[in-house]
């Protein structure tokens, strides 16, 4: 009878030991498969966002040098155009960079209101932070580059 009983013991602890054996055979590889796709969709995340704001990044180049290009010219779309990749900019980039450009902007109305000319200092200043919140929001590095700034082109 005593053998009987221990023969149960051990037959209830194996079913008990497949069952444990079985249920961390399903999860283990559930919860393995569930933390691999929210790593994945993080990544894509961010990666959709950095291709975001580099479009936005280069458009806003692209108007901002137009605008410096054809400043002094009537008629201009230079500052609608310039305008317009503003608003997406600050949309899209990061809260430190998104500062940085409406600072600039504003410094630019300003001096425009109220016909004061900005010293070329100032301007490269603030050129010099933009570009450089931006490329940090790019993930590259501003290790080891000089101050960078825009300048008038004269196409004619």
């Amino acid at each position: 009878m005593e053998n009987e009983i221990v023969q149960n013991l051990n037959q209830g602890n194996i079913i008990y030991t497949v069952i444990i054996y079985t249920t961390v055979l399903i999860i283990i590889p559930a919860i393995s498969a569930y933390i691999g796709g929210f790593i994945q969709h993080k990544f894509s995340q961010k990666t959709v966002r950095i291709d975001k704001q580099r479009e936005c990044y280069e458009r806003f180049f692209k108007a901002l040098q137009y605008l410096i290009n054809m400043s002094g010219t009537k008629g201009s779309d230079a500052l609608t155009n310039f305008v317009q990749a503003f608003n997406e900019v600050l949309l899209f980039a990061s809260p430190k960079t998104a500062s940085v450009v409406n600072d600039y902007f504003l410094m630019l109305v300003d001096a425009e209101n109220t016909k004061k000319i900005m010293d070329r200092e100032t301007h490269e200043k603030y050129q010099d932070n933009l570009i450089r919140a931006m490329r940090k929001d790019l993930g590259l590095s501003n290790k080891k580059i000089s101050p960078m700034k825009f300048v008038k082109i004269n196409s004619k």
